[in-house]
């Protein structure tokens, strides 16, 4: 399930987690590449083959930990890194690992101790600068996200990622002169990219929305939406600059498609149900204004 912070999901994916294992330069079909290429039943092989050899090495119980947590299989991962780490406590690459797997687990709280332990034995590493900056945003600890993102985009200036959750974190510290940057920033990188994000022209029209700069929004959203079609908060966004500017049946369809691509968001069928009376249908309002009612209670009693 992702996990909504102003108004924005954040996404696993969003994390490079491939580049978890460093591939030994002369070997290109070590086991490291072959899961950082996702060839996990020919790893497993080597890794099997790797234990029964050498038996249970720190780096043998990584190998394994990485590979079981690229098949989501957290429980089975988390018990194989603690052995790395009881092992070998030094091996950045292990404390990473952990780090991510707490955090699927629930357990953010632990993870950020693995990825400051991860920071303090590579200290140039960009992941681990990353997830350190990436798990305190999601606490919404958004000030003390600050310093690992900004150096994880000191480290790796190019990265789309660190650029736009360092501007979401000024943005939520209200430096919106500051974030703006940031996202203009990543919208200049991403646009050179084979496949570009549509989060940094999301964030930057998000942001112009709620200053009311509506024409320079509406231009961003249709940027993302082109990035990808399926990207809810494009949608709901285009629908509210669509009514501001009095295009209420372009307003209405743009809502309405937010409202199928997050289900369970009632944001959309409140401003459904204002456009829907406006345009005088009296049983579509009253339907969305009850769909709005039902979603926000449910919403509630899942946040509490």
């Amino acid at each position: 399930m992702a996990c909504w912070i102003r108004g924005v999901p954040i996404q696993a994916q969003v994390s490079p987690e491939s580049l978890l294992l460093r591939t030994p330069a002369e070997e290109g079909g070590s086991v490291e590449s072959l899961i950082n290429r996702g060839q996990l039943d020919r790893a497993e092989r080597l890794i099997e083959a790797r234990f029964a050899a050498q038996g249970g090495t720190a780096r043998n119980f990584l190998l394994r930990g990485v590979l079981e947590y690229r098949r989501d299989r957290y429980e089975q991962a988390l018990a194989d890194l603690r052995k790395s780490f009881a092992l070998d406590e030094l091996d950045p690459s292990t404390s990473k690992a952990l780090g991510l797997c707490l955090v699927k687990l629930g357990r953010n709280d632990l993870a950020e101790t693995f990825f400051e332990i991860s920071t303090e034995l590579a200290p140039r590493d960009f992941l681990g600068h990353y997830y350190l900056g990436l798990n305190r945003y999601t606490a919404k600890r958004f000030e003390d996200a600050l310093g690992p993102l900004q150096l994880a985009v000191d480290i790796r200036p190019d990265s789309v990622e660190a650029l736009t959750f360092l501007g979401r974190s000024h943005e939520a510290l209200g430096d919106t002169e500051r974030s703006a940057k940031l996202y203009l920033a990543a919208l200049e990188l991403t646009r050179k990219q084979p496949f570009p994000s549509s989060q940094p022209p999301l964030l930057l029209a998000t942001m112009l929305v709620r200053q009311q700069q509506m024409e320079r929004a509406k231009d961003l959203l249709l940027e993302a939406l082109m990035y990808d079609e399926e990207a809810p908060l494009g949608h709901y966004w285009l629908g509210l600059v669509h009514e501001q500017s009095g295009d209420l049946a372009a307003a209405a369809r743009a809502l309405e498609r937010a409202a199928e691509l997050m289900p369970a968001d009632h944001r959309p069928h409140y401003a459904l149900a204002r456009i829907h009376r406006r345009t005088g249908s009296q049983r579509l309002a009253a339907e969305s204004l009850r769909r709005f009612r039902e979603l926000r209670r449910r919403s509630e009693s899942e946040t509490y």
